[in-house]
């Protein structure tokens, strides 16, 4: 059985803040289930509802956009620092754009 380092954070929704600060900032998030949607991009947020079965996740990031803001490091940081979160951003974060 493999045992996972908890920091405090797991499952907190802290990724899923972090992801709607990127997608923000330089794409979308749609967000739906059997009865609301949400979508969220740099202009608005927009509630509405939807008729899925179970739930449905789409991203869209524009990754020249995203680097014109700065280095991933650096986009992560900010949207953590607005949090008033004490945490450095995961390993699995920082892979996210590595090698572009």
């Amino acid at each position: 059985m493999k045992h996972y380092n908890h920091n405090g954070w797991g499952n907190s929704g802290f990724g899923l803040y972090m992801l709607k600060n990127i997608c923000k900032d330089s794409g979308s998030l749609l967000i739906s289930t059997s009865k609301v949607a949400l979508e969220i991009d740099n202009k608005q947020t927009t509630w509405g509802h939807a008729g899925l079965r179970g739930a449905s996740l789409k991203v869209e990031i524009d990754l020249k956009k995203l680097k014109e803001l700065g280095t991933l490091e650096e986009n992560l940081k900010r949207y953590r620092d607005k949090s008033n979160v004490a945490t450095k951003p995961s390993s699995s974060s920082m892979t996210f754009i590595r090698g572009r």
